[in-house]
């Protein structure tokens, strides 16, 4: 494993420090490894760990051997140097945490605009549309065919036994053309479509089977109120939110 490289803030505080301050600077500086591997820069041999002393590296500063007034020139132009190249960099992050916030909020709206659509089935005129029933501990999923006709949304009796449907009241129901066939009737726990959630949905479950319907009939106590248009080239159901 490679060695690790560490420069505590003191040490870049008496940087600044003998910067500011040439005539002041300290001529040497040491560098030590601990026994993880990780390098030390300290300015004070006092700072160096006990066991680690015997060790140490000493360097002198750069510009130790040059004329006080050039020395102190030089300090200055690095400072300089270090501060632009420190503000160049804020504002590169600055610049990048603004692209990654952009960048962020477009995949958020396009998150939520797919969210919005719902792939369906759809057969001539007829569309039919992927439900999820929740009946307490108990869910399954459905295609039921879109009906705005449809007053109560109605599922058939094998759906009803995936979700272990055991108190319904028994009821009539009036279907298209007048028949009145026998039902039952209870209140789901859930139903969800898309991004719709709806709770204590009434349901009829039919007794018999329906031709065409595929596992029920979505009516409008689950659609009403809720904006929406069918694409039928890409066969789904995009949502107003």
């Amino acid at each position: 494993m490679g060695k690790k490289l560490m420069i505590p803030a003191v040490g870049t505080c008496w940087l600044l420090a003998a910067l500011l301050l040439p005539g002041e600077l300290r001529a040497e500086f040491y560098k030590y490894v601990d026994r993880a591997g990780t390098v030390h820069f300290v300015d004070d041999e006092s700072k160096i760990p006990a066991a680690y002393r015997d060790t140490t590296d000493t360097y002198k500063d750069k510009y130790d051997d040059l004329p006080e007034q050039e020395r102190a020139l030089l300090l200055e132009k690095d400072r300089r140097e270090r501060e632009e190249s420190q503000r160049e960099e804020a504002e590169q992050q600055a610049r990048q945490k603004q692209e990654r916030a952009v960048a962020d909020k477009e995949a958020a709206r396009q998150k939520f605009l797919q969210s919005l659509a719902t792939r369906v089935v759809i057969n001539g005129n007829q569309v039919f549309v992927p439900v999820t029933l929740v009946n307490g501990e108990h869910e399954t999923t459905a295609l039921m065919l879109l009906d705005t006709g449809a007053t109560t949304t109605m599922i058939r009796s094998e759906v009803a036994e995936r979700l272990q449907v055991e108190q319904a009241t028994e009821t009539l129901v009036q279907v298209a053309g007048g028949k009145v066939l026998r039902a039952r009737n209870m209140n789901l726990t859930a139903m969800r479509v898309g991004p719709v959630t709806r709770t204590g949905v009434e349901l009829i479950i039919m007794r018999q089977r329906g031709d065409g319907i595929g596992d029920g009939l979505l009516g409008m106590n689950f659609l009403r109120g809720l904006k929406y248009t069918i694409d039928f080239e890409k066969q789904q159901i995009n949502w107003m939110p």
